[in-house]
């Protein structure tokens, strides 16, 4: 949903109604809270697909034919392929939600290199405005407190609807960062060498590794549920690499990472996905084990 279509939908929803708010969030989000509503249990956070297929965009060219796709929650996981063999499609098709039967719930993020959209603001900006869900909830508290305050006030059960509301949309802003965000994001950008100057500077102002901590920063903040990283140690210095590095190890859920920092596999994964003759080939082992059972 782009920024415009988001700012039409506000001003149809009735805030009075929980499930109008919820259209606002975003999709993963809506489902979720759909597995809830149905009480469904034990909802898997795994991804098995078999029979799955990738072609080009154009359909031109077959990349993966009949293998399966498994990705295991909480999965340190390198994806290893040559050239051409579809690594940054596999990634592209995750992220936008273009692959059948891929599970709905998952929050899936591509730490990548920036986007020119993604620079017309200051570095601290960029990061705390990065998390969709928690975008959008901070804007659905804004609205319903606007008609709490607003004046006549309220009363009886439309009162009622909009507190039980505002109170929900709260509650789900704290289970995603706490109840200090702000303070988690200076963390992590002192620690990636941007002080209190350089968080005010632009995006669109900084060099091509500093806009890569950038991006691997807000990946951190939003902490999806699978974390897709396409060489993000590019650009870095030795210092930043080895905070990756400890970040990545402590990461809860799962990521997926292409890199040619056979150092950065060695000590961070500890599984391997190959793509090899359109298939996907699983090797639970780290990358030094993989590279020594290939030859």
């Amino acid at each position: 949903m782009t920024k415009e279509e988001f700012e039409g939908k506000v001003k149809l929803i009735d805030f009075t109604k929980r499930e109008e708010i919820v259209t606002l969030f975003p999709s993963y989000a809506q489902e979720r809270y759909a597995i809830k509503r149905a009480n469904k249990k034990n909802v898997s956070n795994a991804v098995n697909i078999e029979g799955f297929t990738m072609k080009t965009p154009f359909g031109d060219q077959t990349l993966l034919s009949g293998t399966t796709l498994l990705l295991e929650p909480q999965k340190r996981q390198a994806l290893i392929g040559a050239n051409s063999t579809g690594k940054t499609l596999l990634f592209h098709n995750m992220c936008e939600g273009k692959i059948r039967d891929f599970p709905k719930h998952l929050y899936v993020h591509h730490c990548k290199e920036l986007e020119s959209y993604e620079l017309n603001d200051t570095v601290f900006n960029t990061v705390i405005k990065s998390h969709p869900f928690r975008n959008s909830l901070l804007r659905c508290q804004t609205e319903i407190q606007t008609l709490l305050n607003q004046t006549p006030a309220p009363t009886g059960d439309l009162k009622m609807a909009l507190r039980d509301n505002l109170e929900y949309v709260e509650q789900q802003l704290v289970s995603l960062h706490g109840n200090n965000p702000e303070e988690k994001v200076i963390g992590d950008l002192n620690s990636l060498g941007f002080d209190e100057i350089g968080r005010t500077r632009m995006v669109k102002d900084l060099s091509g590794g500093l806009r890569m901590r950038v991006a691997i920063c807000m990946a951190f903040f939003i902490n999806a549920d699978l974390l897709l990283l396409d060489e993000p140690t590019n650009h870095l210095d030795f210092p930043t690499v080895q905070w990756l590095e400890n970040k990545l190890r402590g990461y809860r859920s799962s990521f997926l990472l292409v890199s040619h920092d056979r150092e950065v596999l060695n000590k961070v994964c500890t599984s391997i996905l190959l793509l090899e003759d359109k298939q996907i080939k699983y090797y639970s082992c780290g990358f030094k084990e993989f590279e020594r059972r290939k030859h």
